[in-house]
């Protein structure tokens, strides 16, 4: 292998390891934040289902529970996936002659 590609593996291994990182943060953070129904729900998700919604809802997890001096509640979390995954409803008229 040349120079350059020991320095791409080395690059490629230390983002692995910061992405890493902040993964166990967060589920660090979720631990403190959710009870544990709650956190099972998440970590379905993030297990089984969409990484790029698992982030979304962490971070908005996150930045709720820095608002409340409490677990947050299963009930709480769907509530929370509810209007995060929720699309405007687009409306088709035909205008007729």
């Amino acid at each position: 292998m040349s120079d350059s590609d020991d320095e791409v593996q080395r690059k490629r291994y230390k983002q692995l390891v910061e992405q890493r990182e902040r993964n166990q943060q967060i589920k660090s953070h979720l631990l403190k934040v959710l009870d544990s129904e709650a956190y099972g729900r998440i970590s379905n998700l993030s297990h089984h289902g969409d990484g790029a919604l698992y982030l979304k809802v962490a971070s908005a997890i996150i930045q709720y529970s820095k608002q409340i001096d409490r677990k947050i509640k299963d009930e709480e979390l769907k509530q929370l996936l509810v209007q995060l995954t929720q699309k405007p409803e687009t409306k088709i008229q035909f205008k007729r002659k």
